[in-house]
This record gives C-alpha cells, structure tokens and sequence, in this order.
C-alpha cells in the first residue's frame, strides 16, 4: 500500500455508508475543510499508525488516545491501520467520505477481532447550560453497556435509568443532553457498567466540561490512562 503525506487542504466528497461509518448527521459548515481523526481503542497493541487511502493520519497513536485531525483526499477509500506497516491490524470497507464533515475512526478489538469503523461527528454546539455526550463500546467484554452522565455533586447515587441503556460492542449511541446549568466549568462524572447492572462500575471518570460541549465518550478496555476516553466533536 502506498502511503503518503497529508496536504493540509482538501476538498473532500462523502457519502455515509450504513455500516461502519455511521451514527449523528455531521454539521455541514460551508468553507470548512472535512478531517479525519483516529482513536487507538485495540487492547493489545502499543503506538499505531493510520492512514486514509494512503493518506496518513498519524505515526505513533498510543492506545487510549487520539490523532489531531487531518484533511483528506477527495476518494472513495478505506481507514487503514498497522504497527509495522499502515494496514496489518485492521482495514474498514472502503466508503465515500463526504464533504464538509469530520470523522472519528475508532480501531478496537483484540487479535483475531479487530474493526475500523467510522462515526460522523456532529459539529454543532449543545444547548446552552448543557452538555452531549455519547458513548462509543470498544470493550472486549461484556457484550453491551449501560452509561451514566451525572454532575459530580450530585453525587455517587445513580439516577434510576441509564442515560443511554444498552450500547453493544462496537457501535456508538445517540447524543445524550445532560443539564450542567449556567456556571461552568462544571464537573461531570462518567459511570460504564454492564448493561442492566449497576454495581461494579466498568469505567468512572470525572472530567470538567463547560456549557455547550458536544464529545463522544470511548469505553477503553484497561491498560489506558484515560478511561473512558473523551474526544471534543464541536471543534
């Protein structure tokens, strides 16, 4: 596979697939150049590079983390990613990626298993005294997983329902709208827990997050240092 260096300014044309790269419409912003990013979300690798249709992402992407974004070109093309090379952990179906959108890739799964897919980033802000979060399940177990978004002073006590119920591995739920109110900073904690079970949080994290901030939340299988991972998708 031929790889190449990514010019900074593209214009790129895109139409979602279905499968794989998928989820919230993107914020369709005239002027603005489409990027990509990828996330290192495979349990048993160390550093990974990924590239676009031979078009690199990133060199050194440790696990549990993120590449900036970059601009692509205009292709129908494939998320590619590798430690020796670009391509020998995984490759996602080959898609149009669309103009005027940013993109997440998230590789996941351990040896034998492992996926690119590739979520539409909705680029708008969340309502105002608000935050929207949602929840990509890179675990390898359990199947599915619920999530709680809460203010950290309401304390540990969870609400009666999930924010979002039933995410299965390797797929993203919806945009969830928490109420943070008007004085920001505020700190929201993040609680992962198999599905229909609330007792032994998977993952719980707290992070200070200000009014009208819109990420997407990976659940990381353990060995990160940030876990759950959250990346900023209104930026």
């Amino acid at each position: 596979m031929k790889i190449s260096a990514v010019p900074l300014t593209f214009a790129i044309a895109l139409s979602l697939a279905a499968t794989g790269c998928g989820g919230e419409k993107g914020g369709d912003i005239s002027g603005i150049d489409p990027k990509v990013r990828f996330v290192n979300a495979f349990p048993d690798t160390g550093a990974v590079r990924a590239a676009v249709g031979g078009s690199v992402i990133g060199e050194s992407i440790d696990y549990g983390t993120a590449s900036d974004y970059r601009s692509l070109n205009n292709d129908t093309t494939s998320l590619t990613a590798g430690e020796s090379s670009y391509d020998d952990l995984a490759i996602s179906d080959s898609r149009v990626l669309a103009n005027n959108h940013r993109y997440t890739g998230i590789g996941y799964g351990p040896a034998g298993s492992r996926r690119i897919v590739c979520l539409d980033n909705e680029r708008s802000d969340a309502s105002d005294n608000r935050v929207a979060l949602r929840l990509f399940d890179a675990l390898s177990t359990p199947s599915s997983v619920d999530v709680y978004f809460t203010r950290a002073s309401d304390g540990d006590s969870l609400p009666s329902s999930p924010s979002v119920a039933g995410v299965t591995r390797g797929t993203a739920s919806s945009y969830f709208g928490l109420d943070i109110g008007s004085g920001t900073p505020v700190n929201v904690r993040i609680r992962v827990y198999a599905a229909g079970s609330r007792t032994s949080a998977l993952e719980d994290r707290t992070l200070s997050l200000e009014t009208r901030y819109r990420g997407t939340v990976i659940a990381l299988d353990s060995g990160a240092d940030n876990r759950p991972l959250v990346v900023r998708d209104n930026s």
